[in-house]
């Protein structure tokens, strides 16, 4: 691969998983034979698509989700999501998980003192920061390209405190067992590298997972208040974060004594 290795955290986990599928994705180029379905990478590209979009627009008074939803359709990339009445039965369904999960990322920002500083910070030739450079014991090098999807930051002051979040369109948890084998290095990665770089003291690596949550439990008496505390729950952000009680009560601001630890 010569002396520079140009690579991404996601190629870099496939290669400790199996350096052989890696030698024969990355380094013979051989890939899958296209299925004409939608694949849980679409559905996951266009929910982040959708949610860039949404805050990018988000200083807008007259923004509406469901129009950037119907623009995102009509590219000629996600033609695929209407091309069938199949498939436009679960776009369907796929915009009610959009609308839920953008509602409660919202009231996740109202409810912290943490205020989103970047969506889509990118490393690399095109990014606002240049690509994460390791070298090696041999003298060769790997530059590693990257996308943080949000940035938040919190200033003190003592300093200012940095999370980052990932979106996932499935469920997501740090596995620290994972991390240490060099297969959930991701978020790790980029949160060293950003603050190297600015003025940032770690805060946390969370996900925040884009499902439609289920409730399987629901007493038949329950009210909605009851059944909303639950649907929240499922939407809650997981991670690591700082071990600092301050900092964790800045980030969600309507956590009680009982959720602290």
């Amino acid at each position: 691969y010569g002396d520079t290795l140009f690579t991404s955290i996601s190629r870099l986990e496939q290669y400790r998983r199996c350096p052989f599928s890696f030698y024969l994705k990355y380094g013979l180029n051989i890939n899958e034979n296209d299925i004409f379905q939608i694949q849980s990478i679409d559905t996951g590209t266009f929910m982040h698509d959708v949610i860039d979009t949404f805050f990018g627009k988000i200083q807008d008074d007259n923004i509406s989700i469901k129009e950037i939803i119907e623009q995102k359709l009509k590219l000629n990339k996600n033609y695929i999501f209407t091309s069938t009445a199949k498939f436009r039965t679960l776009t369907l369904r796929l915009n009610k998980v959009i609308f839920k999960s953008l509602r409660y990322i919202v009231d996740s920002i109202k409810n912290s003192d943490f205020e989103v500083w970047g969506h889509e910070v990118e490393f690399g030739k095109v990014g606002k920061y240049p690509a994460i450079e390791v070298k090696l014991e041999d003298g060769k090098k790997v530059e590693v390209v990257g996308k943080i999807d949000r940035v938040d930051v919190l200033k003190t002051g003592d300093g200012n405190y940095v999370r980052i979040i990932d979106y996932k369109s499935s469920i997501k948890s740090i596995d620290l067992d994972e991390v240490m084998a060099g297969l959930q290095i991701q978020l790790l990665t980029y949160i060293d590298a950003i603050t190297k770089i600015e003025d940032f003291m770690p805060a946390g690596v969370l996900y925040f997972n884009l499902i439609e949550p289920t409730l399987t439990s629901i007493n038949r008496n329950s009210t909605n208040e009851e059944i909303e505390k639950m649907i929240r729950k499922r939407f809650r952000m997981n991670g690591i974060v700082l071990s600092d009680i301050n900092v964790v009560r800045k980030m969600d601001k309507t956590l009680d004594r009982s959720e602290e630890h």
